[in-house]
């Protein structure tokens, strides 16, 4: 019986790259090229970037994983520049603001 709403002739119902056994078997949805609806898909979280296919910000740091790729910045360090500050609460640019105003878009 198919309860996860996959075509069972196809091997990658959703097109994300990982196949259908593999969605269903590491709760990356079977149906759902992006399960944690990040802006990156779940082959890509899982294949490329190491990031958690299931958060929408892997390292923590207030930043979403896409906007981090995006950007140029690391989404699986909370710290990148190993300042003591979480990325989403760094002033990488020394303006005094917490956060430069082109990562506000990044912000959960």
């Amino acid at each position: 019986m198919n309860t996860h709403a996959t075509d069972p002739r196809d091997p990658d119902s959703d097109d994300d790259g990982l196949g259908r056994r593999r969605g269903e078997h590491t709760r990356y949805g079977p149906a759902d090229p992006d399960s944690d609806d990040d802006g990156l898909s779940d082959a890509a979280e899982v294949n490329v970037h190491a990031t958690n296919p299931l958060a929408v910000d892997s390292d923590g740091d207030g930043l979403l994983d896409s906007f981090e790729v995006t950007n140029g910045f690391a989404p699986t360090l909370r710290d990148q520049n190993a300042n003591g500050k979480v990325d989403g609460a760094d002033d990488a640019d020394a303006d005094g603001s917490a956060t430069p105003s082109n990562r506000r878009s990044g912000r959960q």
